[in-house]
C-alpha cells in the first residue's frame, strides 16, 4: 500500500489527530479503490475467457462436422 505523506504545512493546521484521521481516511478510499479495480478486472477477464471458451466450442463443433461427414462418404 502507498505511503500517504502529509505535507508539514497542513499537518501543522490539521494537529496530530485530524491528520491521523485524514491518513486513514485516504487509506480506506485507495484500499476501495483497489478492490473495485481488482473485481473489474476479474469480470472483465471472467467475461474474456466465456466469450474465446464459445469461439473454440464453436470451431470445434464445425471440424467435428466436417470429420463425420468424411467418415460418412466412407
Amino acid at each position: 500500500m502507498p505511503v500517504v505523506t502529509i505535507p508539514r504545512a497542513l499537518r501543522e493546521k490539521l494537529g496530530d489527530e485530524a491528520t491521523e484521521s485524514l491518513v486513514e481516511f485516504l487509506n480506506q478510499v485507495l484500499q476501495g479503490s483497489k478492490e473495485d479495480v481488482i473485481s473489474l478486472s476479474g469480470e472483465k477477464f471472467e467475461r474474456r475467457l466465456a466469450e474465446e471458451f464459445a469461439k473454440f466450442d464453436s470451431k470445434l463443433m464445425e471440424e467435428v462436422a466436417k470429420v463425420n461427414k468424411r467418415i460418412d462418404e466412407l
